[in-house]
């Protein structure tokens, strides 16, 4: 999968591959022959057009190395599917996993690209069953296709949506099952909503309790806007999609207030404050 060094404004990504990953994550690519926490999800850990993303924030804060394991748009399929992440998880002395959007994965209506999980590849025989007045060949993205599957049947969209939100918590507990109680789940709402997403509730994340010890649902006080965001007037409503600097520094707050007794570090310091500087 193809990601740029360099965001329009300078932003360096620099991309880097872990053992025998096919993913590109950002850099820079950190050692891991010594304890460290691993931070995986989506474009929110990435940190999408803004120089210091949370993990590594965290890493700032805790004083513990943070091993960014962020892909833009990227679903639970990408990291369960991939070894080395898995090896890289459970080497971990935690695990942040920041949670991904539940349509973003394959399941028994559709199938997505392996490693770019926001991509449609091909509508499943029960779908076209389901849906037969809808042109499967149009779509590229889950949203758009589900976006239209809403318009188009809200009554049949109720079945699609209950099998989607089912497969995601199946395939989330598999995915935790590797970490045990290092995990720590960390759910950030998406930045825009739209009609062609389903939302992780507060009722979906209840049912990992048994097998994650921290769920953490941050809420942002402040207003996504692209102040602080490393973005060219093109990329502007791209960007809004993102957190900017400020809810990272959010996420990495709260994220750090059940690291620290779990890892026995006595104090943290703030990064809220410079954040609000645009690190």
């Amino acid at each position: 999968m193809k990601h740029e060094s360099f965001g329009a404004l300078g932003v360096n990504y620099a991309p880097c591959r872990y053992a025998h990953s096919k993913l590109n994550f950002r850099g820079p690519k950190r050692s891991l022959d010594q304890g460290y926490i691993a931070c995986i999800g989506d474009g929110a850990t990435y940190g999408k057009f803004v120089r210091t993303p949370f993990p590594a924030m965290l890493e700032q804060e805790l004083g513990r190395k943070c091993v960014n394991l962020g892909i833009p748009h990227a679903g639970i399929d990408a990291f369960v599917k991939d070894a080395s992440v898995m090896s890289i998880c459970e080497g971990a002395d935690a695990v942040v996993l920041q949670v991904s959007e539940v349509q973003n994965m394959s399941n028994r209506f559709y199938r997505v690209h392996p490693r770019r999980n926001d991509r449609f590849l091909a509508a499943s025989s029960v779908l076209k069953v389901l849906f037969p007045n809808i042109d499967f060949t149009e779509f590229d993205f889950t949203r758009h296709l589900l976006a239209r599957l809403r318009s188009a049947a809200p009554e049949k969209f109720g079945i699609v949506e209950a099998e989607l939100s089912q497969a995601w918590t199946a395939r989330m507990r598999t995915l935790l099952s590797h970490f045990g109680d290092r995990a720590v789940i960390v759910s950030v709402p998406p930045m825009q909503r739209t009609s062609g997403s389903i939302e992780v509730t507060s009722t979906l994340l209840s049912g990992f309790k048994d097998i994650a010890r921290d769920i953490v649902e941050v809420t942002p006080v402040t207003a996504n806007t692209t102040e602080g965001m490393e973005c060219s007037a093109v990329e502007r409503d791209q960007a809004l999609c993102f957190p900017n600097p400020r809810i990272h520094a959010e996420i990495c707050e709260a994220v750090a207030s059940k690291l620290l007794p779990r890892l026995q570090i006595k104090k943290a310091r703030t990064v809220f404050a410079r954040a609000s500087g645009g690190v």
